[in-house]
């Protein structure tokens, strides 16, 4: 079986990292900041970071919403069902048609709409 991991933020890593090796029997794998900590159990990773905290440190999450909240809904719409049309090809075809099909999406967009989904 496949490693899952979960993500949890949590206001108290180290607390939280107590109660999952004490009374759920996780196991510390790595706690390299105070915001950020990952625990295993089994196939099962769990991986737990304060707000604002985590791997990329304290504005990695702020970057990821300021960068969110440029992108336009025609991108937004574009990239899902890019997303979704690799998915479908990944488990029909292989993963070596993937690339080739998002392409040929892409450029059968670009030909058909060249001012966007959405655009006027």
């Amino acid at each position: 079986m496949a490693t899952v991991s979960v993500r949890y933020i949590v206001h108290d890593v180290d607390d939280a990292i107590a109660f999952y090796t004490r009374h759920l029997g996780f196991t510390e794998v790595m706690h390299p900041a105070p915001a950020f900590a990952m625990l295993s159990r089994g196939d099962l990773r769990l991986v737990l970071s304060a707000p604002g905290g985590g791997p990329g440190g304290p504005l990695a999450g702020h970057t990821l919403q300021c960068v969110a909240a440029l992108v336009s809904q025609s991108a937004l719409i574009a990239s899902i069902i890019l997303g979704v049309a690799e998915t479908i090809v990944l488990t029909m075809f292989g993963a070596s048609w993937a690339p080739a099909i998002s392409f040929a999406l892409l450029l059968g967009v670009l030909a058909v709409r060249p001012q966007g989904l959405l655009g006027r």
